[in-house]
């Protein structure tokens, strides 16, 4: 391989998002999406049945305080 004048390095790193709670996650996340809007504008039982799905489903992410689930990410870094 030539020298480009640079060195690079990737890595892969997995680890838990600490998240206080399955309410706060999918609030959170909702607002920053194309659903906001929907969501805002259902009532308290459909947020409330959102929310109880997303805990059902994430419910082995779970403990009594928080929510923790793994996310991965691939790190490059380079050095000129």
């Amino acid at each position: 391989m030539p020298d480009l004048g640079y060195a690079a390095r990737t890595s892969g790193r997995s680890l838990a998002v600490p998240i206080a709670s399955v309410e706060k996650f999918v609030l959170s996340y909702v607002a920053g999406s194309p659903l906001a809007g929907p969501v805002s504008q259902a009532n308290d039982a459909v947020r409330g049945a959102l929310i109880a799905d997303v805990r059902k489903t994430l419910a082995r992410y779970t403990s009594n305080s928080e929510l923790a689930f793994p996310i991965a990410a691939h790190l490059l870094s380079a050095r000129v």
